[in-house]
């Protein structure tokens, strides 16, 4: 299996035997050596059609070599049948080979299709789960999914369960300024994240275009800045005023650059209200508190 021209080795092989053989003839009835070096390493003719000839001063010599070319030619006959069976062996190995290599490239293309339409339908449902709409046909637990794609949709429903907790935040009645600010705030943070998603169900109408695996990559960030409001408006929920803006600027206090690129906006649109209270009371000698926020009463 590892030669790849094994008749010819065997040719060469017989060869050095046939030669070894007829120099120990040489030797018994005492013939001098040639003297040429290279004649030692001779290869008799292993063509069944050709007939050699020797000279009248070699005839002895030729006579052993006839009967070794006898003997060549039947084993030489064998050796070719053999080898000719080895390659008709060898041919029909390989166009099976290749007709199974078809036949698989066959069953990768089905099954390549058959896992896109697969990818194609879990992406749509993905679509509004991330939404927070409830997908029954859609679970985390389906065991006929594989293990990998059933982690990704788990991180992508979880998006989908930070944006309806924030959501459920926003819709719950605020008696603040500061708290309504706030809200507002993040009324526009989830606006940004539908218009994300939008444009992902856009490009996901372009067979291709998007995959598990790149909106993976694309919702990162997104999950991250979910993540954050999360947490911060679960920990602001029932606060108001100067309580509220404190926990904003604790959040900030942060070394990860995203969490203060997320609350620093934040926390200065959420103090607009307590700073034109400051101003009123300053410039004017007014306070306009309708929900008991200010510092002053």
């Amino acid at each position: 299996k590892v030669l790849k021209v094994r008749l010819e080795t065997l040719q060469f092989l017989y060869a050095l035997a046939d030669t070894a053989s007829t120099e120990r003839s040489h030797d018994s009835i005492s013939r001098p050596l040639p003297t040429s070096s290279a004649s030692s390493f001779d290869i008799p003719s292993f063509s069944l059609l050709s007939t050699r000839h020797e000279s009248f001063n070699g005839k002895e010599n030729g006579l052993s070599h006839n009967s070794s070319h006898i003997k060549s030619s039947t084993s030489l006959q064998k050796l070719l049948q053999y080898s000719n069976g080895d390659e008709t062996a060898l041919s029909a190995t390989n166009q099976h080979q290749l007709t199974m290599n078809h036949t698989n490239n066959e069953i990768d293309t089905l099954s390549g299709a058959k896992r896109d339409s697969d990818e194609a339908k879990i992406l749509r449902e993905l679509l509004f789960g991330m939404q927070g709409i409830e997908t029954p046909r859609l679970s985390a637990n389906d065991t006929n999914i594989d293990r990998c794609t059933r982690s990704l949709i788990a991180r992508f429903l979880e998006c989908g369960w930070l944006y309806e907790k924030i959501r459920k935040i926003i819709n719950t009645p605020t008696t603040s300024l500061v708290a309504q600010a706030f809200v507002a705030n993040l009324s526009s943070e989830l606006r940004e994240y539908h218009r994300l998603i939008s444009v992902i169900e856009q490009q996901a109408n372009t067979p291709g275009m998007v995959s598990l695996k790149k909106l993976h990559v694309w919702m990162c960030t997104p999950m991250q800045r979910l993540k954050c409001l999360a947490a911060v408006a679960d920990t602001c929920q029932g606060k108001k005023g100067g309580q509220l803006l404190s926990v904003l600027y604790m959040h900030s206090q942060h070394g990860d650059t995203l969490q203060q690129s997320i609350l620093y906006p934040l926390l200065y649109n959420c103090t607009i209200p307590i700073r034109d209270m400051i101003v009123e009371w300053i410039c004017n000698g007014i306070i306009n508190d309708p929900y008991q926020e200010f510092f002053v009463s």
